[in-house]
């Protein structure tokens, strides 16, 4: 599975309100391409939306470093 085809999934998983698989996605574009911001930022939102905010603040510290 590429990035790309990992963050579609994830999107997909999103839009159906299932965090936790989106948030495995996510983390599967991350190990990917690393350097990419987008993949957090959007992590960082699924964390959001289960609470887990430690996880979020620290994908949105990461964006930023990015």
């Amino acid at each position: 599975m590429s990035a790309h085809d990992a963050l579609f999934r994830a999107h997909a998983c999103f839009v159906e309100e299932e965090y936790a698989e989106a948030i495995e996605l996510y983390s599967k574009a991350i190990s990917l391409e690393p350097s990419n911001e987008v993949y957090f930022s959007n992590r960082c939102a699924a964390y959001a939306a289960l609470q887990r905010w430690r996880e979020a603040l620290d994908d949105s510290h990461e964006v930023v470093t990015l």
